[in-house]
């Protein structure tokens, strides 16, 4: 397989048009998270969409039902490589592209997800700056410049028309009274190898694995 060169991606590409709320139903109160089109898949985090039967995407204006058991193909994460992710194959022909290669810490990248705000969604922008790599998880970690919650997951992380990533976790500092017993003590173990400032990062699948996962189940070239 030929790899395209990084810098022959069109930067003008509008990632907001390519980025859609999750929703069981045409409902704002069914809200479940963020998911993206690129190529010819939808994608999100494992978590967002846990084996479902149908399921809603909203673009700000109108609700998409989707039945993957019907129309698409699912590849689901593998329970023994515990990877959040969620794809489904369609041909809805999105200009974003996955990219070949892992970001360098220190860069600063773009991320567009869906939040709840009282009764409504609207979609949200903000930036982040890549802070390191976990080989060890599969995941690299970025600092956000701004507070975000629930709705997140399943999000792109982008830069120049690239997606790097989709996110599937993070710590809110506004919910660590809420924390278990486990959680404090990941949240602790995560101090002592990422440091301080990981209470103000998210964790992101990088596209090197979805690729990775994508290739494994026959549903790219």
């Amino acid at each position: 397989m030929v790899q395209p060169k990084e810098n022959n991606v069109c930067v003008n590409i509008d990632v907001k048009d390519c980025v859609f709320a999750v929703c069981g139903d045409d409902n704002v109160s069914t809200f479940q998270g963020t998911a993206f089109c690129i190529e010819d898949y939808i994608i999100t985090a494992g978590h967002v969409l846990p084996h479902s039967q149908m399921f809603s995407l909203y673009d700000g204006e109108m609700y998409y039902e989707k039945y993957p058991n019907l129309t698409g193909f699912v590849c689901l994460p593998s329970e023994k490589e515990k990877i959040d992710l969620t794809v489904y194959k369609e041909s809805n022909k999105s200009p974003l592209k996955l990219a070949w290669k892992l970001p360098s810490v220190g860069t600063k990248m773009d991320l567009v997800c869906w939040q709840k705000n009282e009764e409504s969604l609207e979609q949200v922008s903000c930036s982040c700056t890549i802070k390191g790599y976990d080989s060890s998880k599969k995941r690299f970690y970025a600092l956000i410049d701004r507070r975000i919650t629930h709705g997140s997951s399943g999000c792109p992380v982008v830069k120049d028309g690239l997606v790097y990533g989709v996110l599937t976790d993070g710590y809110d500092k506004d919910k660590y009274k809420q924390l278990t017993a486990e959680g404090r003590n990941q949240l602790k173990q995560d101090k002592e190898k990422y440091g301080e400032d990981i209470e103000d990062c998210c964790f992101f699948l990088p596209a090197t694995e979805i690729r990775t996962r994508l290739s494994l189940n026959k549903i790219i070239k």
